[in-house]
């Protein structure tokens, strides 16, 4: 079962315009193109970044761009827009101003164009104000991450989220840790692992050039891309990249942290941020794909990083730290618990034989497109919409007055 002809609202915890899409990006795009219309709000945040962050004014410059754009329809039946939220999240006074007033920037979206009865597709808790204004029919809650583990989120914020969590029709979680550790506070919960597409990151297994950037780089390379934060383990990659000095280690994405121990040494080659639609491109010159991350926090160990299934959709080796999300994958990706097991992990998936494996790894992922993830989803809302308003109905017969006696 597909939904169709819904309106639905998604408050994402993106941007549309700068960043590369994530689970809720790739599910909108469905829904519109199965006849649903899509607003899609960036980011409103949970956290002002602090100030000393190294992205800080990339950050903020990024927002008040977005910001300062339009309203523009990017796809039939998907809209995007960026509402203000005033980022006082920690001061309860400030905030519930800064909410009335995104709810009269979102009421003016509605009347603009013609939105009415949506779902509420919720992304970040600090909508959650907002349930109960909008002449919703359904609210869904997206956990995807465990932001409540994050440095500085305030108290004020982690009730919006348990308030969400509790009372919302459905919630949506995009990891096992995070469904094992909250599913029970909702009854309707649901584990939704993210998906990938297929056909995008096929085209890295096809023969073509490389990125310029790439061509002079010996080989072989082990790659990466996503953001290089605090979450990347640069301990780890410096000892492995130590150990493996034949191997060039390629890092695609923004810098949001003091890299210069990596910067130093010679076989590592940081390439900056690239477009989701170059990452095939790189991923084609890669001979092994990279998930060095930490896992000392508690957000580590309940991440689910879309990028696993987009490695494995390419074909190539995967050589991952060891922890709970990507363990199931096990054995073929390749899992380390310390910087020299990582390092012999990357050497045994060097090997001719794993390369020569590829379709083993494609099949991992054949039945986790975007397109099965939307219409699994969508077919739980279809139907607990239609219980839902089963339910009125019954409601309503039941509070009608009983007929008069002798009328038939």
């Amino acid at each position: 079962m597909r939904l169709r002809g819904e309106n639905i609202v998604c408050f994402a915890g993106e941007d549309w315009w700068y960043h590369n899409p994530h689970s809720k990006n790739h599910l909108m795009r469905v829904f519109a193109r199965q006849g649903n219309r899509v607003l899609f709000l960036n980011s409103i945040g949970f956290r002002f970044p602090s100030v000393g962050d190294r992205s800080f004014a990339y950050r903020v410059g990024n927002k008040l761009r977005s910001l300062l754009r339009r309203p523009r329809w990017v796809e039939p039946n998907l809209l995007v827009a960026s509402p203000f939220l005033l980022p006082a999240y920690g001061k309860p006074a400030l905030f519930a101003l800064g909410w009335r007033l995104l709810l009269l920037q979102i009421k003016a979206l509605f009347w603009r164009y013609g939105i009415s009865q949506p779902i509420l597709w919720i992304g970040m808790p600090t909508a959650e104000p907002l349930v109960g204004h909008l002449g919703e029919k359904f609210v869904l809650y997206h956990y995807s991450d465990k932001f409540t583990a994050y440095d500085g989120v305030p108290q004020n914020v982690v009730a919006l989220h348990e308030r969400l969590i509790r009372e919302a029709d459905l919630v949506v979680f995009a990891g096992r840790q995070l469904y094992a550790a909250e599913a029970h506070k909702n009854r309707n919960s649901v584990l939704l692992q993210h998906g990938v597409d297929l056909a995008h990151f096929g085209r890295a297994r096809r023969p073509g050039r490389l990125p310029p950037d790439l061509r002079g780089i010996p080989r072989p390379i082990a790659g990466f891309w996503g953001e290089l934060n605090y979450s990347v383990d640069q301990r780890l990659l410096e000892r492995v990249a130590r150990e493996l000095p034949q191997v060039s280690f390629v890092l695609l994405g923004q810098v949001k942290t003091d890299v210069s121990r990596l910067e130093a040494l010679p076989n590592v080659h940081f390439l900056g941020q690239k477009r989701y639609e170059e990452l095939p491109e790189y991923a084609r010159g890669f001979d092994v794909c990279l998930i060095p991350l930490t896992v000392d926090h508690e957000y580590d160990r309940h991440r689910s990083p879309i990028k696993l299934r987009e490695y494995l959709a390419t074909g190539r080796p995967v050589v991952s730290v060891r922890y709970p999300e990507v363990e199931p994958f096990a054995p073929h990706v390749f899992l380390a618990q310390t910087a020299r097991e990582f390092a012999q992990a990357v050497r045994l998936a060097l090997a001719p034989k794993v390369a020569r494996r590829w379709r083993e790894r494609v099949n991992l992922v054949r039945g986790d497109s975007w397109e099965v993830r939307a219409d699994e989803i969508g077919g739980l809302i279809a139907r607990l919409l239609a219980e839902k308003a089963g339910r009125k109905s019954e409601t309503r017969l039941a509070a009608a007055p009983a007929p008069a006696e002798g009328v038939v």
